[in-house]
């Protein structure tokens, strides 16, 4: 009696479970990459951007100077810029990301972005048009923030020397408002303690500009860190020589005369 072979069946059934699940998997990344939004090269990113012009630091609703106020930046607040391929450097507006929760426009004449062809210039013209003080923060931001920047050689040698005839205005200023004879300081501390922890000085630390009070000379002096810096980095630029002259000797600049406390 011939035999009876039976064909299995449970192999072309394996076969077809598998086939479906690789459609299945096919279809579903289908759908998922129809869901994603296509990337383009005009799709907008952000760039990293600082204020340094108050005058036009404004944050607005919409790019127009008529627009609701929203609040203004100080110098030095950090913002990021919403750009794309087609950003022009001379655009009036800036569209800027303050935080997850608060997107407006800025004037671009108070922004710097270390991205952005140019601006390293335009920061730098800036400082040379400004009083003192403004100018040496800003010149700490381009030296701080625009590491590629051809101009740090200079800017770091002007910030020096800016900074050291900001130390003799401080210096006026802290001996008219702080006399050890009229103020009473607590025992254990002296004249040296309270000029160390004058007010004046909280703007500039906060940039990291420091200036130490020299209790033999009764004077602020610049601490030198951007000559130090530039002899260190740029040991071949021709800034270089001057800032070795000037950290020779830190002093008070110009002329060094102990400022008159009875100046009203």
């Amino acid at each position: 009696m011939p035999s009876i072979h039976h064909t299995p069946v449970f192999f072309p059934r394996f076969l077809c479970a598998v086939l479906i699940f690789f459609i299945s998997a096919a279809s579903w990344m289908q759908i998922r990459a129809a869901d994603r939004p296509e990337r383009t090269a005009a799709q907008p990113k952000s760039l990293l951007a600082y204020v340094f012009d108050e005058r036009f630091s404004v944050v607005r609703s919409r790019p127009d100077v008529e627009a609701a106020y929203l609040r203004r930046l100080r110098t030095g607040h950090r913002v990021f810029i919403v750009s794309n391929e087609n950003l022009r450097k001379n655009e009036k507006f800036r569209r800027v990301i303050v935080s997850s929760r608060f997107v407006g426009w800025m004037l671009n004449a108070a922004l710097a972005a270390p991205g952005i062809p140019g601006d390293d210039e335009k920061l730098f013209r800036f400082a040379m048009q400004q009083p003192g003080e403004r100018a040496l923060i800003a010149l700490k931001i381009l030296t701080s923030h625009f590491e590629k920047s051809s101009l740090r050689p200079k800017a770091l040698l002007q910030l020096g020397t800016l900074a050291d005839q900001v130390a003799f205005q401080i210096s006026n200023r802290a001996n008219r408002k702080l006399n050890p004879e009229e103020l009473k300081l607590p025992e254990g501390l002296d004249e040296t303690d309270l000029f160390a922890n004058y007010r004046g000085l909280d703007h500039f630390e906060s940039f990291g500009i420091h200036f130490r009070y020299q209790a033999v000379s009764d004077q602020f002096a610049y601490s030198g860190d951007a000559y130090r810096e530039l002899i260190r980095r740029y040991p071949k630029a021709g800034e270089t020589v001057a800032a070795k002259e000037r950290l020779r000797d830190i002093r008070v600049q110009p002329g060094g005369v102990k400022p008159d406390r009875s100046t009203p």
